[in-house]
């Protein structure tokens, strides 16, 4: 699937399992949703200038490749889990792990932008492995997480 510049595509899961095996974005993309369902992306490209946000509520996430060039938010609270495979935040990207109550989990993450774990609750985050280079931004503000 390819959204192209100017679009909004909006997945608005509640108590529904979504697969996407290919996704170019290029405008807005929203996941969206709660409940007992699952969100996978197997392979996402976010191109710059996009904004792309994941708003999870008590819904498992799993998102195998992802290289994000624009805005990419993921955000969510609950019962749920966030699982990043490989992701990569390019230069002039802005990344927000914003996680409330939820189990972040991302396997390797290059990042060259600014890229923000805020959380708080009762999740955990956890980053195997992670190269941020010269001239990037990371913050991790994670609150009362165990």
């Amino acid at each position: 699937m390819w959204a192209t510049a100017g679009s909004t595509t909006n997945f608005g899961l509640m108590n529904l399992d979504n697969h996407v095996a290919t996704f170019k974005g290029d405008g807005t993309t929203n996941f969206n949703g709660g409940g007992a369902g699952t969100n996978t992306v197997d392979n996402m490209w976010a191109t710059a200038g996009s904004t792309t946000n994941f708003g999870l509520m008590n819904l498992d996430n799993h998102v195998a490749t992802f290289k994000g060039d624009g805005t990419t938010n993921f955000n969510g609270g609950g019962a749920g889990t966030n699982t990043v495979d490989n992701m990569w935040a390019t230069a002039g990207s802005t990344t927000n792990f914003g996680l409330m109550n939820l189990d972040n989990h991302v396997a390797t993450f290059k990042g060259d932008g600014t890229t923000n774990f805020n959380g708080g609750g009762a999740g955990t985050n956890t980053v195997d492995n992670m190269w941020s280079t010269a001239g990037s931004t990371t913050n991790f503000g994670l609150l009362l997480l165990l």
